[in-house]
């Protein structure tokens, strides 16, 4: 391929991400101005217990004063301490259950009689006369009624509909299953005692053989729907409003405090403001001004990417990360505001901040947070108690959350999310109310299920991780566990090989903890970087143990094929395992594009003259893109390097160290890296250490 073919490869990729980010931006716009609330947005910020802190404030148009939802709920409390609830009358009840206990009873006293001989020579009823007695006392009881109360329903009179009338009684003049059965009990009781021999009441035992509860069913039930339009029609009742407030009436002056009443009048105001301006012909202009608001702040979110975090922007899959939860987020809230389902308190937006720490950084976490509260707070109707809240709650979790995943951190999290939301929520209270009794509890038990939410953060990550191709902190501690089934095969086929992915692992770890970045990759790229070499694990000098060199059998050229082919195999085999992306980015550039200087070096003083097979000795590539894969890079050379040393001294250790990083960084291996000059220099001060910690020399005990 031509350099101008890859220069125009280039361009139109180039043009095709470009387009694909203004797509994204712009359908993200789109989509905030159609969940953005219609009505408009009153334009002064007030809480009670404060100094209006603006213009003194007159009345611009006539406007009620509207009830407070306590006032309303209350007003309606007490309207509805005299309800009546309505019942309704079935006759069918008892004309069903007729037939079924006269033959009942009926058949229960002709098998009574028959397994009692000696009841025979008493003067007892026929069956007919003890079938009309029970039939005669429990029409009695359903004429009267057996009424079924409902848990919820209490009350001294009750509205009972017969033939279509409703007729004001008394509860008590009515029986419920549990009296009518004591009631029947005690009547056929004195019946059957009337009836005597022998000196016994022969009937009170067929009495017992009975089971009446069996033929006791409520006739008069609840009727929601004739109690629910009653309902209705007593709190159609009530006045929504209190008063009038006219054109050029005073409201407040600059610098009064926000009383009770005033409160009130001011939240009446924003109400008729914001309802008169959706109504009216500006609404276009609300429109403007949501998508001014909305534009403004995604391109905060892209312009931050693309300025701070360049190798994410480069990716629309990530974006596209950031973007669904932001219109998740809003979505959820539109929702929640547009239908007055409950309290927005109950969105967990704290979630965010756990999603994307556990892939990204603590940094970027806090912006996309505070851009997705500021945007919902322009939305929600306590602006400030709104974002004030959410971002203390944010930032409480990622002062809680480290970029490590952690189960019982995230438990404890949740913990703090509500209590911070609880201190703030109900301080703020005291401030503006100065009153304990006035503390509405129910927003404790918003908070505690918004904490309960946050726990869904677990699966999520899971999930976004499939979704996105993301790599977390869960999955790298899961495949850095060294009793995975392919590092047990890599201990078993190439010991010596695994023995040393151990040693980079430990110095890689140390080395990203010290400039910053994230250990656990580093720790599962070290660990897999050379699987490769499970195919010939004897051409490799850490597992040619009591065994010849193979390589003295072979060519240069051959043996640097078979060393360099590790690569490749490496990345063939950790497909096969289903290993993420970002480690195999470890197994195929942490030799970069560098030469097998050992055979190359062989094969120069065999062919001092052939200087064009340079290519044939050099690793595919590509160079390192990433600190932690550079420093694997680093720490891979040095650990080996360290096995060759004639003596361990601090000084051939020091020469070593800076040997290694020098030609590299000559080569321009390290160039294609996020890594910094002064990085590098803390990375080789702590190899150093490492190694001289680990080849020591013992002191001689003297015999």
């Amino acid at each position: 391929m031509t350099p101008l073919i890859q220069h125009i490869r280039k361009q139109s990729q180039k043009r095709k991400r470009k387009l694909s980010f203004i797509f994204l931006y712009l359908a993200t716009v789109a989509i905030l101005v159609y969940l953005s609330p219609r009505e408009g947005k009153f334009r002064y910020e007030f809480q009670k217990g404060k100094p209006w802190m603006h213009e003194s404030l007159i009345a611009p148009y006539d406007f009620p004063i509207y009830k407070t939802e306590e006032q309303i709920a209350a007003e309606k409390d007490s309207i509805l301490q005299g309800f009546r609830p309505y019942f309704s009358y079935n006759p069918q009840v008892w004309e069903e259950l007729r037939m079924r206990l006269h033959d009942y009873i009926g058949r229960k006293y002709k098998s009574y009689l028959e397994r009692n001989e000696t009841l025979k020579s008493l003067p007892l009823p026929a069956v007919s006369a003890v079938t009309d007695t029970f039939l005669s006392y429990f029409a009695y009881v359903y004429q009267k009624g057996i009424v079924e109360f409902p848990e919820n329903i209490v009350s001294r009179t009750l509205m009972i509909i017969r033939n279509n009338i409703a007729e004001e009684v008394d509860p008590r003049d009515y029986y419920t299953t549990k009296s009518a059965y004591r009631y029947l009990t005690g009547k056929l009781t004195a019946w059957a005692r009337s009836f005597q021999g022998n000196g016994t009441y022969p009937l009170e035992n067929f009495l017992k053989e009975l089971h009446l509860e069996n033929y006791l069913k409520p006739n008069t039930t609840y009727d929601a729907i004739s109690s629910e339009n009653a309902i209705q029609e007593l709190t159609r009742k009530i006045s929504l409003t209190e008063g009038l407030v006219q054109r050029g009436e005073r409201i407040i002056l600059t610098g009064d405090i926000v009383n009770e009443r005033t409160y009130l009048i001011l939240n009446s105001l924003k109400k008729e403001s914001e309802l008169r301006l959706g109504k009216s012909g500006n609404y276009y202009l609300i429109l403007l001004g949501h998508l001014i608001f909305s534009a403004f702040m995604v391109m905060l979110l892209f312009l931050y990417i693309f300025h701070y975090r360049k190798e994410t922007g480069r990716h629309d899959i990530r974006i596209s990360f950031f973007v669904s939860l932001l219109l998740i987020m809003s979505a959820l809230s539109a929702f929640f505001l547009r239908y007055q389902v409950v309290s927005l308190y109950l969105i967990p937006f704290a979630i965010v901040p756990i999603l994307i720490n556990s892939f990204y950084d603590s940094r970027i976490a806090f912006v996309v947070h505070v851009i997705i509260v500021l945007l919902v707070g322009f939305w929600a109707p306590n602006s400030f108690e709104f974002v004030m809240l959410n971002g203390a709650a944010g930032l409480t979790v990622l002062l809680r959350l480290s970029n490590q995943f952690n189960r019982n951190r995230i438990f404890f999290t949740a913990l703090l999310v509500v209590l911070t939301y609880s201190i703030l929520f109900y301080g703020k209270h005291l401030i503006q109310e100065a009153a304990w009794k006035t503390i509405d509890v129910k927003y404790f038990g918003y908070f505690v299920v918004n904490g309960l939410l946050l726990l869904t953060s677990i699966p999520l990550i899971y999930f976004f991780e499939k979704i996105f191709g993301f790599l977390s902190d869960a999955t790298l501690l899961e495949i850095s566990d060294t009793n995975q089934p392919l590092l047990k095969k890599l201990a078993e086929t190439a010991p010596g090989t695994f023995h040393h992915s151990v040693q980079v692992a430990n110095l890689a770890e140390e080395a990203i903890r010290h400039i910053g970045g994230n250990t656990l990759l580093v720790r599962a790229g070290a660990l897999y970087h050379d699987i490769g070499k499970m195919k010939n694990p004897q051409y490799f000098i850490e597992n040619q143990v009591n065994i010849n060199n193979p390589h003295d059998q072979l060519e240069e050229i051959n043996s640097a094929k078979i060393i360099i082919e590790h690569i490749e195999e490496g990345v063939v085999i950790a497909k096969k395992y289903n290993l993420p992306p970002a480690v195999i980015d470890f197994i195929r550039s942490h030799h970069g594009n560098s030469p097998v200087m050992h055979f190359y070096k062989l094969f120069l003083k065999k062919y001092p003259n052939d200087q064009s097979s340079l290519s044939y000795f050099k690793y595919p590539g590509p160079r390192p893109r990433t600190k932690e894969v550079a420093v694997v890079m680093l720490a891979d050379s040095v650990e080996a390097a360290s096995r060759s040393l004639k003596s361990y001294t601090p000084q051939s250790i020091n020469n070593m160290v800076e040997a290694i990083v020098t030609a590299y960084l000559e080569k321009g291996q390290l160039n294609d890296a996020n890594i910094t000059l002064k990085d590098i220099e803390q990375v080789k001060k702590l190899f150093k250490e490492r190694l001289q910690n680990i080849y020591h020399l013992r002191i001689s005990y003297p015999e």
